[in-house]
């Protein structure tokens, strides 16, 4: 298991501008093993960037488009801590030491590190793929990546004035990775000093960064590096793309990162990339700009664009002004509603009042009758890689979603590996996020609301699985659940779950149950960034596997109704097929039980919770037998 930040109160959105309290403390898990014997990740052919750095006119440039992969450019020479270090390719282990060449397919081999996708060919130090020895790693043979250097040519700035370096970086520090940063030798590389200003900020996509180097004008020997250190964890990587060292232009405009984005009650904003019609008609799409001024003058008026060609919709952002070298998150002012099913694409620039422009993004996104989803497989075809679950303990995994429109959920959908046990038994579960104020008094907490049977899921590896309610769930708009798969871990039997795309913090969780962590306890959560393919199946006529037959699920046929739903306090459960006592519980949103009573069989029950407060509750009915399902109420 890679090292997952553990959760305790809302988190921040990466590239956006919506944002609440974040708890900076975080605890580290164990690091599982990616069987490099998985079949090969299927995944789209990446279109060549627009915006590549064209190498023709600049003093020195590298866009590392004329490489032979894994090498490095003529010139540039790196070193590494680490001996015999070698990295998975499509034709076997290479040996590397240091810095190598490849594309984002290249970066994920490892099975974390799979979202570079913005980029072809760049230089890559890659923790998550090192094979110490060329065999696969451990907690015990860690690859130790904790100095890896890229030395760019020595160069002659002699004559030159107002020389400045600009190069795109990936640094996500991601699993526990540490530092990176920029530095400059003027004698051959005896000594060195900083060239950023501290180290380079974390990020979760590509950024730009410039650095001034007119104070070494006329210097006939000057030398530039990048450093990276893994921290003594297995982290991901750093990744270097697009240098060039020319005076900075006058007018430069970057458009970092473009993104669509819904409201949340509990990011404050956040991207799916596949929504349900009537949940897509409940809300609407957001689309911004992550700008960076990258010329010596300011930019007057900076806006981004979006459009949607063939709905007719455009829009664009108010207009800032941006310094050299700021940055900014710029929102669109007019919002856009999906009335249909379907795949749209926004097409987002920025321009600013001097006629400077930057090449179009386009984000893509999908409106389906039924099916809600933060993985991109629906865009990019089947899965991408893997993620372990219960192969060290039992643990539950998945997403967390928004509600904005009244639904009921007939299944989790999920899409299990192929490297999953044969014999492995999962079941879907429901939890009810209830949003805390990000301080530690006051945590997020995930509470337990229902779940499906258990399954087989390892008869169920060519394809996607419907695990399904009975009774359905229903969820009211308003409301933020957590769906997650589960299995317990008995030292035989592994489920991996598909996974494609990546997402930002507190999207995707997990909880360790047994508490295998370290320095964790039983019942934590934690977070990762790796969307696995674990979606919610608003479909009535969504069919599924049957669970194994078993006295209990045979026995206990009691359903319930709940009306009227929602009320004033007082309402009725209406109990049928029951042939055995039910116990009906009632909790608040904290867990707390305020209500509990043995109804008798196939009856009607009256309850009267008007001395309660506002809110929503959880009402469960409960067998002899232990079997149970849950339905939500509203108090009005």
């Amino acid at each position: 298991m890679k090292n997952f930040y553990s959760i305790i109160g809302s988190f921040l959105i990466i590239g956006s501008a919506f944002a609440q309290g974040v708890n900076s403390n975080y605890k580290m898990a164990q690091k599982k093993i990616i069987d490099t014997t998985l079949p090969k990740v299927i995944q789209a052919s990446l279109e060549l960037r627009s915006a590549a750095v064209d190498c023709d006119s600049e003093f020195y440039c590298e866009n590392f488009e004329d490489v032979n992969t894994p090498a490095l450019p003529d010139g540039m020479n790196t070193s590494s801590l680490e001996n015999n270090y070698y990295v998975p390719t499509e034709s076997g282990n290479v040996q590397v030491s240091g810095f190598f060449t490849g594309n984002s397919q290249d970066a994920g081999v490892g099975g974390y590190w799979t979202y570079l996708d913005d980029h072809t060919t760049f230089a890559m130090t890659n923790d998550d793929s090192c094979l110490p020895g060329g065999v696969a790693p451990n907690e015990a043979n860690n690859c130790d990546l904790s100095f890896e250097v890229l030395e760019l040519p020595e160069m002659d700035f002699t004559g030159q004035t107002n020389m400045w370096i600009l190069f795109e970086f990936y640094h996500d520090k991601n699993w526990g990775g540490g530092d990176a940063s920029v530095e400059i030798s003027v004698d051959g590389g005896t000594t060195w000093e900083e060239l950023s200003d501290g180290p380079l900020p974390e990020t979760q996509a590509w950024q730009a960064a410039a650095y001034d180097l007119s104070d070494y004008s006329d210097s006939s020997s000057v030398t530039i590096r990048f450093l990276w250190s893994d921290a003594g964890s297995w982290a991901s990587g750093f990744a270097i793309d697009d240098i060039v060292i020319n005076p900075l232009p006058d007018y430069a405009l970057k458009l970092n990162q473009a993104f669509q984005v819904f409201p949340s009650s509990y990011l404050g904003g956040t991207t799916y990339q596949t929504v349900p019609k009537a949940q897509a008609e409940a809300t609407a799409y957001n689309f911004a700009g992550y700008i960076q001024n990258m010329g010596l003058n300011t930019l007057d008026s900076a806006r981004v664009y979006a459009s949607i060609t063939s709905e007719d919709f455009s829009t664009q952002s108010d207009g800032i002004n941006t310094v050299s070298l700021d940055q900014d998150s710029l929102f669109c002012n007019d919002v856009f509603t999906a009335t249909g099913a379907g795949t749209y694409t926004a097409d987002i620039y920025a321009a600013d009042e001097n006629g400077t422009q930057t090449e179009t993004s386009s984000v893509s996104f999908e409106v389906t009758e039924f099916e809600y989803a933060r993985d991109d497989a629906g865009m990019s075809g089947d899965y991408s890689g893997g993620s372990f679950v219960n192969d060290a303990g039992s643990e539950q995994r998945g997403n967390v979603f928004d509600i904005y429109a009244d639904a009921t959920i007939y299944a989790i959908k999920v899409r299990a590996h192929p490297a999953t046990s044969p014999n492995c038994m999962v079941k879907g579960i429901i939890n009810t996020v209830i949003p805390g104020d990000g301080t530690e008094a006051n945590p997020t907490t995930y509470a337990f609301f229902t779940e499906t049977p258990e399954i087989n899921i390892g008869e169920y590896t060519d394809g996607w699985t419907n695990l399904m309610f009975n009774p359905p769930v229903e969820v009211f708009a308003g409301d933020v659940i957590l769906a997650t798969i589960s299995a317990a871990y008995n030292g035989v039997d592994t489920l991996v779950i598909g996974t494609s795309g990546n997402t930002d913090v507190a999207e995707t969780m997990l909880q360790d149950i047994d508490g295998t962590q370290p320095n964790g306890n039983p019942g934590d959560w934690y977070y990762t960034t790796t969307a696995p393919m674990v979606r919610l199946n608003f479909d009535p006529n969504a069919t599924g596997p049957l669970p194994p037959a078993s006295v209990n699920e045979i026995v206990n046929s009691a359903t319930f109704n709940v009306y009227p739903n929602p009320n004033n306090g007082i309402f009725n459960i209406s109990i049928s097929n029951s042939v055995e006592n039910q116990t009906i519980e009632i909790k608040n949103v904290i867990g707390q039980t305020v209500y509990s009573e043995i109804a008798r069989n196939s009856s009607e029950n009256t309850i009267d919770l008007s001395n309660l407060d506002k809110g929503v509750y959880t009402i469960t009915l409960i067998s002899d037998n232990g079997m149970s399902s849950a339905k939500k109420i509203i108090i009005q």
